[in-house]
Formats: structure tokens, C-alpha cells, sequence
């Protein structure tokens, strides 16, 4: 008896094992369409059909759907939105489900609270439903230069079918990039060019951190910008057309040299999140965005270069685009930055900073004191806790030298502990100094690390993961901090 019971248990578990052994859902159908009108104006409609298969593709991934839009130039139509539940019992999304909120990479910048994002809350969920979901965004005329997107179809979960079709005006000029190897089908439907691309099978995006910033599995990329045309030169326009004032003429004055204006823009202006895609391609004035103390990634660059400008200086402008993309003629859609020197397939970050802290029995009062760590470098990443295994390369963003030095000083409330060490790792990731030594009124602490390669393959990945773990170990970041008897 007990042991049929064991048996039951058993085979319970291996079938719960086998029923969360696949996706967490599945992509029925992604239907994506862009319609250019006659008037200028360009209409994007998307539909989905995606299937849920366990809790956590509705508690955690998909149970809401995101569309920021700017209500100045863009209105959002919700078409079809709906829920079928395992049983066929159909679930009309509700009135209260659809909220406006304010973007979550514009709550830093003032100027751009204007942006809406719609959230749709899905209903009727459980395993085995089903959301369809239909809407459409409509773009004024002069909204954006043109027809302009890269789109990536990967998903975290597989995708059965997607289409992209896209229709302009008979004869207008249409640039194309594909990945994937997608079918492709071209016909004429009375006054109308229409494109089609067909993706079958698409795998699920892994899931990993620090994948390559460019995927180029299922893609397809367009604009309609004419032949021979630059798409950045809308953005160089903007640069060309910047006027100084008399406050910027003044700050200019007080710059030695160029990088020490780059250490201004970098250093004394907050950073917004927005990309220059979520602000239309716009930019601020320099004076708005020198008073306001913030820019975006391209205003900060907008405002370096004009005070180079009024500092006598010539400064060019550079458009980041992925590597794997053809310039000039690549869409503003596929611009990863703007940059005041050429590009380079090496993107540095090098920091060598000194700082002295004085402990006082405030510190006390916690016991353990960490080294502040500053929002640059290896931790403006975010990486948090990494994983025991990889599967895919992982690609950093920059390649990394970073060098701490830190004398530490206290009153005589407090007596700092700290056991005198050197941990030295050098492996095939790169290199990691970390050293503690105390004299009678002073500590000093140095923190160095390298990663002097961009892209770090699987097998090394225990390497890098080595090297980050120690470098982010409180025990190597941290005093004791006691108050005297």
C-alpha cells in the first residue's frame, strides 16, 4: 500500500515536471502592419494571439501590455482586447483595465512628462487561456521624416507566425534590412506598394543578461527616406542649427579643454532615460537643457557641442549604429547613441578616481561601513546576481578599467577595524586588485579592475563571473566601524 503510494507521489511529480517542461507561452500570431497615407500621416497596427501555459507567463511576463505614445502627435486606438480561457469562455478586457501612466523613463524629465503610457491589464487569466489583443497607433504628419523602424520579432517565449506588412503610396522609395531570412512578397494594389515578410518559428529570446545589444535573429528594418539620402542628416540639422547664448558663452570661457567639457555634460547634468526614438528625434534647446540640469543621451551631446562651438573648437558629429547595419542610409530607428568622436567598435570606459572619507561615530552606529560606490562603470550596469551557468556569449557594453583609491581618516569617537589583505585574480575575463592596508591614522584601500574585452565567450564566462562576484563582495568593499570604549 505505502509503496503504491510512493509511486502515485512519483509519478505526480514527473508529470508536473513534463507540464512546465516547454515555454512559459507561446506566440500564436504577431501580426504587425504599417500603412503610410496619402497626407503623411502612418498608421501601426498590432495584433497578437498568445498563449498562456503556466502561472508565471501571466503573474510575471505577460498579464500587462505597454504602449507609450505622445499624445501631441499620436493617438491609440484599442481595436479588439479580450481573453479566452481554457474552457472557450470569452473575456472582454473591462473599461477600468485601460490606464494611462506616466512613462517610467520620463519621470526624470519634466519636459517630456507629457508622454502617456497606455496599460492594458489582461483578465480572465489562467493557464491555458489565450489573450488577443488588436490596436493601433496613428502618427500625425511631420511626426517623424519618415517611414522608420527596426523591429525585433524575438520574444522571450517562441513565436509561430509573424508578419510584417508594410504599405506606402505607389512609387515612394523604401529602404529594407532583413534578418531571419524571412519570405518576402511585393505587390501593387492600386495606388499602393505593399511589402510583406513572413517569419516562421521563431525562437524564444534568451533570457540572459548582457546578451548582444543587436540581435539579428527575426528583424526587419525600414525606412523611406529617398536614395542617396542620410537619415542623420535630420539629426546634424538640429546640431548645425543649435544657437549658443549668453549664460553658454560664458560657461564656455571657463573650460581649459575639451574633455573638460565632456567631464561637464557627463558629470554635472542628470541623465534621462529617454532614447532620442521616444523623443521623436527631438532635442531641446541648449539653454533649456543647461538650465534645466538634465538632458537625454543626445541633448547632453547637443549641449558639449555647443559650447565646444563657443570655446573656439570644431566638434563633428557621429551616429552609433550596430555594426551589422550599413551607413549612410541606415533609419534614425536603429540609432544606438550620437557621439562627438568616430566611432569605434571598442568602447572604452576608464576611471581613476581618489577619494578620502572621514569616519565619524555615525558610521559607528551601523557598524559595517561600504565604500560609496559611484553610478558608473561596471555599476551603472545593474548586473545583480549572475548566474551559475551560460549558454550565450555575453557582450558588455564597454570594455572596463576601473581604479579606485581610498584614504580613510576618523575622529577619535571611533576605532576602524580592517584585516590587511591583497586578493589578486587574473584570469581569461581580465584582472581584479583589491588591497587593505592600515597605518596608525589612516587606511588605504585600492580597487582595480579590467575587462579589456568587449565580448566574453561561455567558456570563460566562470572567469568573468569570478572577477565580478569578488569585485561586488561586501567583504571586499566594507570596514568595521566601532565606537571607542
Amino acid at each position: 500500500m505505502i509503496r503504491n503510494i510512493f509511486i502515485t507521489l512519483l509519478l505526480c511529480v514527473f508529470s508536473a515536471i513534463d507540464s512546465f517542461a516547454g515555454p512559459e507561452a507561446e506566440f500564436k500570431k504577431v501580426l504587425i502592419s504599417w500603412n503610410v497615407l496619402e497626407n503623411g500621416s502612418v498608421e501601426m497596427n498590432y495584433c497578437k494571439e498568445l498563449n498562456l501555459h503556466t502561472h508565471n507567463s501571466f503573474n510575471n511576463l505577460y498579464g500587462e501590455t505597454f504602449i507609450v505614445y505622445d499624445p501631441l502627435y499620436q493617438s491609440v486606438k484599442v481595436n479588439k482586447s479580450y481573453t479566452v480561457q481554457a474552457d472557450g469562455n470569452v473575456i472582454q478586457t473591462p473599461q477600468n483595465a485601460f490606464n494611462e501612466v506616466l512613462p517610467r523613463d520620463a519621470a526624470d524629465a519634466p519636459a517630456y512628462n507629457h508622454l502617456k503610457e497606455l496599460v492594458i491589464t489582461h483578465t480572465g487569466l489562467e493557464t491555458g487561456a489565450t489573450i488577443y489583443l488588436d490596436y493601433t497607433v496613428t502618427s500625425k504628419p511631420g511626426y517623424l521624416p519618415a517611414l522608420d523602424f527596426d523591429l525585433s520579432l524575438e520574444e522571450l517565449s517562441p513565436v509561430c507566425e509573424a508578419r510584417v506588412t508594410v504599405t506606402v503610396p505607389s512609387g515612394m522609395h523604401v529602404n529594407e534590412t532583413l534578418f531571419g531570412n524571412p519570405s518576402r512578397k511585393f505587390q501593387k494594389e492600386q495606388n499602393k506598394d505593399i511589402y510583406l515578410y513572413v517569419f516562421k518559428n521563431i525562437p524564444a529570446r534568451p533570457g540572459e543578461t548582457l546578451m548582444p545589444a543587436y540581435s539579428t535573429g527575426a528583424r526587419v528594418v525600414i525606412n523611406t527616406y529617398g536614395k542617396g539620402t542620410d537619415p542623420f542628416d535630420y539629426i546634424r540639422a538640429q546640431f548645425k542649427g543649435a544657437e549658443s547664448c549668453p549664460e553658454l558663452g560664458t560657461l564656455a570661457s571657463s573650460f581649459n579643454s575639451e574633455q573638460e567639457v565632456m567631464d561637464y555634460v557627463n558629470k554635472k547634468l542628470g541623465n534621462s532615460r529617454l532614447s532620442i526614438q521616444q523623443t521623436g528625434y527631438r532635442m531641446r534647446s541648449p539653454r533649456e537643457i543647461y538650465r534645466s540640469a538634465y538632458g537625454t543621451q543626445a541633448e547632453k551631446m547637443l549641449l558639449a557641442y555647443v559650447l565646444l562651438r563657443s570655446s573656439g573648437h570644431d566638434p563633428q558629429i557621429y551616429p552609433q549604429y550596430p555594426s551589422q547595419l550599413t551607413w549612410p542610409g541606415t533609419g534614425l530607428a536603429s540609432l544606438m547613441g550620437i557621439s562627438l568622436t568616430p566611432p569605434s567598435d571598442e568602447i572604452a570606459t576608464v576611471i581613476d578616481q581618489a577619494e578620502t572619507i572621514h569616519l565619524t561615530a555615525k558610521e559607528a552606529e551601523k557598524v559595517l561601513f561600504e565604500l560609496p560606490v559611484p553610478n558608473k562603470g561596471i555599476a551603472a550596469w545593474r548586473l545583480g546576481t549572475l548566474n551559475s551557468v551560460r549558454k550565450n556569449p555575453v557582450e558588455l557594453p564597454a570594455i572596463i578599467s576601473e581604479r579606485y583609491e581610498y584614504t580613510v581618516t576618523w575622529d577619535g569617537e571611533v576605532c576602524p577595524e580592517v584585516k590587511e589583505m591583497q586578493k589578486i585574480i587574473s584570469n581569461r575575463a581580465g584582472k581584479l586588485e583589491i588591497s587593505f592596508s592600515k597605518k596608525a591614522n589612516e587606511i588605504k584601500i585600492i580597487r582595480f579592475l579590467s575587462l579589456p574585452e568587449k565580448n566574453i565567450s561561455p567558456d570563460a564566462y566562470a572567469d568573468f563571473r569570478t572577477l565580478l562576484n569578488t569585485w561586488n563582495s561586501p567583504q571586499y568593499r566594507s570596514i568595521i566601524v566601532l565606537k571607542r570604549k
